[in-house]
């Protein structure tokens, strides 16, 4: 089987490190089409290359370049896919389902992160009424997604996937001695240290968490904080950080590639969004052997059961965040029993058991088309 993917960048975001992972364990010949060239953002782009994986680069003129949809339609025809899968419903997806409409008998699978999106209304309506008429398959990656897009009639019932994330739960496997991450001040070692890993957009609501952080160490002020990521609002969050007063106890690493051996050092994992699908950050923090504290977004739930693996708190709520990571920090053995539970169920999430049920949704969309000769003319 022939898949071609559509993706519109390849950056290190949680919808490109899926794509890598899937396409890197699925039994399958793989093409991945990336809708903007851009060298300095394209953090997959090699190491799907490296796999032995074509990546084609799209080079775009102007911000709604229409010549790349015939560009991409003379793609696909020369590149003649048995499926074409739109990776992340998206903006820049638009391109892909317009060009895959012009070529009716190749089936296209959709993939959604997370619904309500930031889509305009017109976009909405024109997916919901059109574009998704079209398609094969709505593959979403949380159960709350599928319940949307059910609820809402986005299409077909019977063409709505519901797939979670997967990862590589030995990678994040806590060793017997985990080493000491680099660019960590060494007088860190032997405190409690409580991390985050996400981008800083409004989404993630980061400001948010420097003001856990702050009431945190009002009472516990030997304790430490670690965020991952990067972000438009970097700027933002450390001065809030330094206006609180903690910018010794608050470290902003930035961008890091060493995620493992960071959570390896983490006392637990904290995320405050206020939109998440299924994120790859909790279930990493998990395979590491970390309780969570999460939001009630997307399927943080289904991840991270309450007073099981962790504490899921409403969205934005400050004092329920404060109190959970307050309770996790000051009882060692609950800490500890939470992140054993967190650990084994995050097993069943194994990115083999992803690449299987996609393989079954690209076996059923294929087998529909038994009966159509494809056709590239």
């Amino acid at each position: 089987m022939h898949i071609a993917y559509i993706i519109g960048q390849l950056r290190k975001g949680g919808a490109e490190q899926q794509l890598f992972s899937l396409a890197t364990h699925l039994q399958a010949r793989i093409t991945v089409i990336v809708m903007e060239q851009n060298h300095e953002d394209g953090y997959w782009v090699q190491p799907l290359r490296d796999h032995g994986i074509e990546v084609i680069e799209l080079p775009r003129r102007v911000r709604f370049d229409v010549h790349r949809v015939l560009s991409l339609r003379r793609l696909l025809r020369t590149v003649r896919p048995d499926i074409v899968h739109i990776f992340a419903d998206n903006a820049a997806a638009l391109y892909g389902r317009i060009a895959a409409l012009m070529l009716p008998r190749i089936p296209v699978v959709v993939g959604v992160r997370r619904y309500p999106d930031d889509d305009p209304c017109w976009l909405y309506a024109l997916k919901r009424y059109l574009l998704n008429r079209s398609v094969a398959a709505l593959v979403a990656n949380s159960q709350s997604t599928a319940d949307f897009l059910l609820r809402h009639r986005m299409t077909a019932s019977q063409r709505i996937h519901h797939i979670p994330n997967g990862i590589e739960v030995a990678r994040f496997r806590k060793p017997a001695q985990p080493a000491w991450p680099l660019g960590i001040c060494e007088d860190w070692r032997g405190r409690q240290i409580v991390g985050s890993v996400t981008s800083l957009l409004p989404k993630k609501n980061p400001a948010l968490y420097v003001q856990v952080a702050r009431n945190v160490l009002a009472e516990l002020p030997d304790v430490r904080f670690l965020h991952v990521g990067k972000g438009r609002l970097l700027a933002e969050v450390q001065q809030r950080a330094q206006a609180a007063g903690i910018a010794d106890k608050m470290h902003f690493l930035g961008e890091r590639h060493d995620i493992p051996t960071l959570l390896h050092q983490m006392s637990l994992f904290v995320m405050t969004s206020n939109s998440e699908g299924t994120p790859n950050a909790a279930m990493e923090a998990m395979a590491a052997g970390l309780p969570c504290v999460l939001t009630d977004t997307g399927d943080c739930a289904a991840l991270v059961k309450d007073s099981v693996s962790g504490y899921v708190v409403p969205v934005g709520d400050e004092a329920a965040l404060t109190d959970a990571v307050l309770r996790l920090l000051q009882d060692d053995a609950l800490r500890k029993q939470f992140g054993r539970a967190a650990a084994a169920y995050i097993e069943s999430y194994d990115i083999q058991g992803m690449a299987r049920q996609y393989m079954a949704v690209y076996q059923q969309v294929q087998q529909s088309m038994l009966s159509l000769v494809p056709s590239y003319e």
